[in-house]
């Protein structure tokens, strides 16, 4: 009330953020989702988060607990049965904005960071992906072709380029 704070679920102390939902593992609201969305205006963008963050992340998913799941998870299971040309995940990064001249900018779209450091490998195996690209495609097109590309590179509009780069150091 008096800090403008709302908390929804089993919180008993003050709320940490404007809207926190908050469960119990055993008791109260428990063996269900903590929040569900449900859209069904198929036209409509279903979640919208208009940021003006500058120093903070706009969405932060700390899952330091997790051992045998995902972070994130994302399954589009396209049963539709007409042809279709969906993106699952599109990151579009604009920044053609700055137009000044002298106007260095270094930017980053995907950063993947990965760091082992743990010293308990002992007599294990550790393996590791910065990046698993897995496609399984079982139908062929009309000529019997399967149409599947692992990674695809398209690099455009300027003097250097580099569609791949690796560096080890």
């Amino acid at each position: 009330g008096s800090t403008n704070r709302v908390s929804i679920g089993d919180n008993t102390g003050s709320p940490g953020a404007t809207l926190e939902v908050k469960n119990n593992a055993s008791a109260g609201a428990f063996g269900v989702p903590l929040v569900q969305l449900n859209s069904r205006d198929t036209d409509e963008v279903a979640v919208d988060i208009n940021a003006s963050n500058i120093d903070a992340n706009v969405i932060d998913v700390a899952a330091a607990a997790l051992t045998s799941d995902k972070a994130l998870y994302i399954n589009h299971d396209d049963t539709a049965t007409t042809a279709v040309t969906p993106t699952t995940v599109h990151i579009d990064f604009d920044k053609s904005g700055v137009t000044a001249d002298g106007v260095e900018s270094v930017y980053t779209a995907l950063d993947i960071d990965m760091n082992d450091a743990a010293t308990n490998h002992a007599n294990s195996t550790v393996g590791m992906a910065g990046l698993d690209i897995e496609i399984a495609s079982e139908d062929e097109d009309a000529q019997g072709t399967i149409m599947s590309v692992g990674a695809m590179i398209v690099v455009t509009g300027a003097d250097v380029n580099n569609g791949l780069e690796i560096t080890t150091t």
